[in-house]
């Protein structure tokens, strides 16, 4: 954006600069007794005129032109600018949602931590009893089943 700034503040102080010396040159022109018409000085003034408004009119068509380029290179900045904010805002969206998600997580650890350092070591002994008993006795009806399963095939 800076670079076609420059680019165009440039063009246009080249259509000032042109500007002026088209202006200077009719003042010139126009003072007759300093430069009398059909002398070689208002010879030279008049080609240096029309050099000057053909350097004014190419100075003017490529400030147009510069003009012109830019609002569709504006409007793709704009684009650019738009997008960068639409993916900055999603990417702020999913931050959000993520930390949401680690403190609802952090909150179970902690819940979890916090139950399972207040049990009684009495009622984990009787927990841990009962399952090691109902592990043993599924293991016995697997096991009979088996064998009678395999005495009847044979």
């Amino acid at each position: 954006i800076g670079r076609d700034l420059d680019e165009l503040e440039d063009a246009l102080n080249a259509v000032d600069a042109a500007q002026a010396k088209v202006d200077t040159l009719k003042k010139m022109q126009a003072d007759k007794v300093k430069y009398p018409e059909g002398s070689d000085d208002a010879q030279k003034i008049e080609k240096m005129l029309a050099a000057a408004e053909k350097e004014l009119d190419y100075d003017t068509a490529k400030v147009e032109e510069l003009f012109s380029k830019g609002v569709t290179k504006a409007q793709s900045y704009f684009d650019k600018v738009n997008l960068a904010g639409t993916t900055n805002g999603t990417v702020a969206q999913r931050l959000t949602l993520v930390q949401n998600r680690l403190t609802d997580n952090q909150f179970t650890v902690k819940a979890q931590a916090s139950d399972n350092e207040n049990i009684e070591l009495s009622s984990l002994a009787v927990e841990v009893s009962e399952a090691s008993l109902s592990y043993n006795a599924a293991l016995m009806v697997t096991g009979k089943i088996s064998q009678q399963s395999l005495v009847n095939y044979i």
